[in-house]
């Protein structure tokens, strides 16, 4: 009697203090829902992009529309193929034009963020940006899907410039308040960026394949740059990266946005190799992002996510910028030779040979430590403790 007595209250012991560890076990294991991002408000206050308004008032021009016309059909038939390769890195000269600028604002400053952004700009190009791993990781979620880097460096020119605008060689090619507008004929054969305020807030705009006659990118004042300050001319939040200027400059060498013209998607953008989507994305989206059948791609740079948010070019949309810099880019990379000197002890930032990127494997390696771990601490006959255990309560 006293043996089964002893065995009950063992048993009652045994259930309370298994309802207690469930509820904690329980309570361990509870997975609150996952974060969404949230749209950031500069969504609301800013456009993206004006490049497609831009390029319909560009068409309606029927000399533009047919020579736009036949430099499209030609990159689209060519695509999957480089038109030419060389064996030293093609440099392009950049020529900068600042308008509206204070006269509180020193021109020490505006070079100043003039060099960052165009480092900026080399890195994304280059797939040397810090952030190019958020793709990385997330490949398997793309087939068929590589990062893409060119072969050419962009550089502010820095000698033999254009003699009306009071530049001297070793000068860097920065005007300020010398120029009006988004083109500048007698800096032709440069690859000109304007920084001017834009109607409705727009953050910038560019023609769809430039025509390096004195044209160029237009890029607002408070979407040039990073965080760093020249009165009005810096990035502003969730548009301090500098990607502005990567996005337009993707548009002058001929991408198009990565849903195409139409939000539909029967519109395709070109490129094999970007996943089909019917419209932009905005903020930095969630993970899973599904459109047109698939995951689309809303970390590329020709999307319209914030700036930390947009991290890559595919391959083939590399490859068609560097088909249109080997096609139609010529009076750029010809003009290279002669508005920029570069000393031999310099060393060219696009030189240097694009590493692939592995995701990061420490994590994956420890959970395996850990499984091996615990699957050595079970006892050889296949029982825990707790099975034994009750074995033991109910004589078994």
């Amino acid at each position: 009697m006293h043996k089964i007595l002893y065995k009950a209250t063992i048993l009652l012991v045994a259930i309370i203090f298994t309802l207690i560890i469930g509820t904690a076990i329980k309570a361990c294991n509870y997975e609150a829902p996952a974060p969404q991002l949230p749209i950031a408000e500069n969504v609301q206050k800013y456009e993206r992009c004006g490049t497609q308004a831009y390029c319909e008032e560009l068409l309606k021009d029927p000399e533009y529309k047919k020579e736009f016309e036949r430099r499209s059909k030609y990159l689209d038939g060519i695509q999957g193929r480089i038109a030419q390769r060389t064996e030293n890195v093609l440099k392009i000269p950049v020529a900068i034009h600042f308008q509206g600028v204070a006269d509180s604002v020193s021109r020490e400053c505006l070079e100043a963020v003039s060099q960052e952004q165009i480092q900026k700009l080399n890195d994304d190009f280059q797939r040397k940006n810090t952030d190019r791993n958020l793709f990385e990781i997330r490949k398997g979620m793309y087939p068929g899907v590589e990062a893409g880097a060119v072969e050419f460096v962009f550089q502010i020119a820095n000698q033999n410039h254009p003699k009306e605008f009071g530049l001297q060689d070793d000068d860097l090619a920065v005007t300020i308040n010398k120029v009006t507008g988004d083109r500048e004929f007698r800096f032709a054969g440069y690859l000109n960026i304007f920084v001017f305020d834009i109607e409705n807030n727009i953050l910038g705009y560019s023609p769809l394949g430039g025509a390096t006659n004195g044209d160029g990118v237009v890029i607002a004042p408070f979407a040039f740059g990073t965080a760093t300050a020249c009165g009005k001319f810096g990035g502003v939040a969730d548009f301090e990266e500098g990607r502005t200027l990567t996005h337009e400059l993707g548009h002058y060498l001929s991408l198009n946005h990565i849903w195409a013209v139409q939000n539909n998607c029967a519109t395709d953008d070109g490129i094999p190799d970007t996943p089909e989507s019917d419209s932009p994305n905005f903020g930095c989206p969630a993970v899973n992002v599904i459109k047109c059948g698939s995951q689309d791609l809303f970390l590329n740079y020709m999307d319209y996510t914030n700036d930390n948010c947009m991290v890559m070019f595919t391959k083939g949309q590399s490859d068609r910028m560097s088909n249109w810099i080997s096609l139609f880019g010529q009076r750029l990379t010809n003009n290279a030779e002669i508005v920029i000197s570069n000393p031999e002890e310099e060393d060219p930032v696009a030189e240097v040979p694009i590493q692939p990127i592995d995701p990061p494997e420490e994590e994956e390696e420890e959970e395996e430590e850990e499984e091996e771990e615990e699957e050595e601490e079970e006892p050889n006959d296949g029982k825990s403790w707790w099975t034994a255990f009750w074995d033991w309560v109910l004589g078994r």
